[in-house]
C-alpha cells in the first residue's frame, strides 16, 4: 500500500514538473503577426492594447521571453490584428540561493494594429 502511495505522488509530482515547464506555442495564424519596436504606417488601424506573461521556474529565459512572444501574437491574432508595436518587455527575476538569479517570468504588451 505505501509502495502505491510513493509511486502515485511521484506520478503527480513528475506531471506537475511538466505543467510547470510547458511554453506557449504559437496558434494557427498567429505566425503572420509581426512584432516589432518600430511604430506601424500610418495607414495602419490602431485596436487594442495587448499583454502577454510566461511564467515557470527551471526553464532558459530565453524560452520564457519566446513563450510571452507566442502569446503576445496569439492574443493579437484573436483580436484581428497582424502587427504588434512592442511597449513593455519586462523579465521578473528571483533568487533561489547561493546568490543565483533566475528569471521566473517575463511580461510583453503593446498596442495591435490591423495593417493592409
Amino acid at each position: 500500500m505505501n509502495a502505491k502511495i510513493v509511486v502515485g505522488s511521484l506520478i503527480i509530482g513528475c506531471s506537475l514538473l511538466v505543467g510547470c515547464s510547458t511554453v506557449a506555442k504559437l496558434q494557427s495564424g498567429a505566425d503572420q503577426v509581426v512584432v516589432s519596436q518600430k511604430l506601424p504606417s500610418a495607414n495602419c488601424k490602431k485596436l487594442v492594447y495587448v499583454t502577454a506573461t510566461q511564467n515557470g521556474q527551471y526553464i532558459p529565459a530565453q524560452s520564457l521571453e519566446q513563450g510571452a512572444m507566442n502569446q503576445l501574437r496569439n492574443v493579437a491574432y484573436q483580436q484581428g490584428a497582424n502587427y504588434v508595436y512592442l511597449e513593455q518587455n519586462y523579465a521578473n527575476f528571483f533568487r533561489p540561493g547561493y546568490g543565483n538569479t533566475s528569471v521566473s517570468s517575463v511580461v510583453v504588451g503593446g498596442d495591435a494594429y490591423s495593417c493592409p
